[in-house]
């Protein structure tokens, strides 16, 4: 069958969302099942961009986000001292919700000091002035970040990108200044 050079590069297109999807949705099916609960919290906060790749590929599988379940309750009530659980809790859960209060009360209890703590507070209630004080007062502000960069590293480690991926991706590297 003869293909126009616009009809190739669709199906090329596709050929390529397909492999990427189903790159990621390995990779965040080893991090889910991980022993590891940090790097289990760290693969539910990019689910929603899963789910969004879904929906936008036309996948009638592909639901809207159930509205009750909150998927980082159970890892954040297992996991109280964890702090980066709790952070990705307190910031991949809706704000006001009962998972998002509890990481966040976990996080003033673990890290007292750091002003991001008090400042994710402020999103569930902006007029906090005990949050403002505590952020005024704080000794460091540590978005955790590097933390969850390193997690997301170690499990592309585990599962490189494939090689015909190589030429349209670029990796970060530890040894980048």
């Amino acid at each position: 069958a003869w293909a126009s050079p616009n009809e190739a590069d669709e199906v090329a297109g596709n050929d390529a969302k397909k492999a990427w999807r189903s790159y990621v949705e390995t990779l965040l099916g080893d991090m889910k099942a991980s022993r590891d609960p940090e790097e289990r919290a760290a693969a539910l906060t990019a689910q929603p961009i899963l789910d969004q790749m879904a929906r936008t590929d036309g996948h009638a599988d592909a639901a809207e986000p159930a509205a009750a379940a909150d998927p980082f309750a159970r890892l954040a009530t297992d996991a109280p001292n964890d702090l980066l659980v709790q952070w990705l809790a307190a910031t991949g859960s809706k704000p006001s919700t009962p998972t998002s209060a509890a990481a966040m009360a976990n996080l003033q209890r673990l890290e007292p000091d750091n002003a991001a703590v008090w400042a994710l507070s402020l999103v569930a209630s902006p007029t906090s002035s005990e949050a403002l004080q505590r952020m005024a007062a704080a000794t460091r502000f540590d978005d955790h970040s590097n933390m969850v960069f390193a997690l997301w590293r170690a499990a592309v480690k585990r599962h490189p990108l494939p090689a015909d991926f190589a030429g349209d991706v670029v990796i970060v590297s530890g040894d980048v200044p």
